[in-house]
């Protein structure tokens, strides 16, 4: 563990009892001795605090700091207020995605990236030479690579709010999906505090410098364990996250399967005004004007192994008796809100919800039936 990454709070989770491996070149908690099941029982019902440091701050700013990153970036940022946030993606000119980002627009002419650990450095590459290629000066667009400088933590479930409120002014917390507190002392320590999470809850993310962050994590800890607040690990996150239909980059999106394709459209702005990295490419997929071209498709198992990245999905057309394989899973596992099999991954074949196909795992096949996204969703208040 010792040549592996560490974030501010990772001797605490050795300290916890936790089970630790690497992702993306850290050394991460993957469950503590309560199991990976309580872990998703307490973040559906009360809350799970959730370790994610691993992600990457990157901040822009300038004068030309909205445009730039309204131009990598296949969301519309024009419109976005202090205090707001937008999923987005990342892609090259050729509609390759680098990576799924958050925006957070932090004060006039200053913004706040957030992508994925396994592409933070490739993302500030990809801004860098961008930034080069167009001969934009530090003044017009400063980029700002936060890595290793701030602790992240993720505080997700229906007790979030009540248990954030007693340790930052409730009246400042953000209230909707997608927003951000750029400075909202936390604990009485700084912090930017936002509102997006992925895990189908209600849930905020707080970022912090290094220094703060275990004491605002221990904090949240002691004044939630009463309500039934709990450290959770990744391996309850990649549950949760499979459970609300949430794409992880690298599985439902990667260099062959471009954002339409991945089920993203909805964040691909092809109406915003000018030019974004991939617009052209985008559209030839978008109108059926690329030579293949594949589906997402979600999949409920009621029996049968668990299905798991990778498995081939087969199909049965009626008057043909031989199985055709159509394609691969992309991210399954035993879902325990719903007490079944649940999967998501990619089929040549563009199927109906209620459509039977067939998973095989462990060289059995198993019957399965798409279903629509996501598989879980909470109940509105």
């Amino acid at each position: 563990m010792s040549k592996l990454l560490h974030t501010p709070l990772t001797y605490w989770h050795v300290d916890a009892g936790a089970k630790m491996a690497e992702f993306a070149g850290y050394a991460m908690p993957i469950n503590y001795p309560t199991g990976a099941l309580k872990e998703i029982k307490a973040v559906r019902e009360a809350a799970g605090l959730f370790d994610i440091s691993h992600m990457r701050p990157i901040f822009v700013e300038g004068t030309l700091a909205r445009e730039f990153l309204n131009f990598i970036d296949t969301r519309d940022l024009s419109k976005m207020k202090i205090g707001d946030a937008r999923y987005g993606i990342v892609c090259e000119d050729n509609g390759e995605p680098i990576d799924d980002i958050i925006v957070y627009m932090l004060a006039n002419n200053r913004y706040m990236v957030i992508s994925n650990a396994s592409n933070g450095t490739r993302v500030v590459e990809h801004l860098r030479k961008v930034k080069k290629d167009y001969a934009i000066s530090n003044e017009q667009v400063k980029i700002t690579d936060g890595f290793g400088e701030y602790g992240f933590i993720s505080l997700q479930g229906p007790k979030a709010e009540r248990i954030l409120g007693s340790v930052a002014n409730c009246l400042v917390i953000p209230k909707k999906n997608y927003s951000c507190a750029p400075m909202l002392p936390v604990c009485g320590y700084p912090a930017l505090v936002a509102k997006t999470g992925y895990t189908g809850e209600e849930g905020f993310e707080i970022l912090c410098k290094k220094d703060t962050a275990r004491k605002i994590w221990t904090k949240l800890l002691e004044v939630g364990e009463p309500l039934g607040l709990i450290p959770c690990g990744l391996a309850s996150r990649d549950t949760l996250r499979l459970e609300a239909g949430m794409p992880l980059f690298g599985h439902e999106m990667d260099k062959d399967h471009d954002p339409i394709t991945a089920g993203l459209g909805r964040y691909v702005d092809f109406n915003k005004h000018g030019y974004f990295l991939g617009k052209t490419a985008l559209e030839k997929v978008r109108d059926g004007k690329t030579k293949w071209r594949t589906y997402l498709l979600a999949y409920i198992m009621e029996k049968g192994r668990i299905p798991r990245h990778g498995d081939s999905v087969y199909f049965r057309h009626d008057h043909i008796s031989e199985y055709s394989e159509i394609g691969k899973l992309t991210s399954g596992g035993f879902s325990p809100t719903l007490g079944k099999n649940i999967a998501m991954g990619f089929s040549e074949l563009s199927l109906f919800v209620g459509d039977e196909v067939f998973v095989q795992i462990g060289g059995k096949l198993s019957p399965a039936t798409v279903t629509k996204l996501p598989f879980y969703k909470r109940a509105k208040k």
